[in-house]
């Protein structure tokens, strides 16, 4: 009985193997990417490109993946030293160690 499980294994695995031969897929040499023939030469690009830098229509890597819409920004109404004095109270408020408990 012992020879048969033995042989069995062996052809099981023979077939197995087997099944995973040819059609190996190579992400870096089989993969093509649909490419279609541009219709603007490189300077009209290139001009397109600073002409939305200009203008402010670029998102750069510190802008957020959701596009936002720019608006003027509206003037503070306070200063540098009451924004750290708020956050310092904030800092020290007894509610805050409330909650840090």
């Amino acid at each position: 009985m012992n020879r048969k499980h033995l042989l069995a294994a062996a052809v099981l695995a023979f077939a197995g193997a087997s099944a995973f031969a040819g059609g190996e897929f190579d992400p870096m040499r089989d993969y093509n990417l649909p490419s279609t023939p541009s219709k603007l030469t490189r300077a009209e690009v290139a001009a397109d490109v600073a002409r939305a830098r200009a203008a402010g229509e670029l998102n750069t890597a510190r802008d957020s993946a959701l596009p936002v819409e720019r608006t003027a920004k509206a003037p503070s109404t306070v200063s540098r030293e009451q924004v750290r004095a708020e956050a310092r109270a904030a800092l020290h408020s007894p509610r805050r160690r409330a909650d840090a408990s």
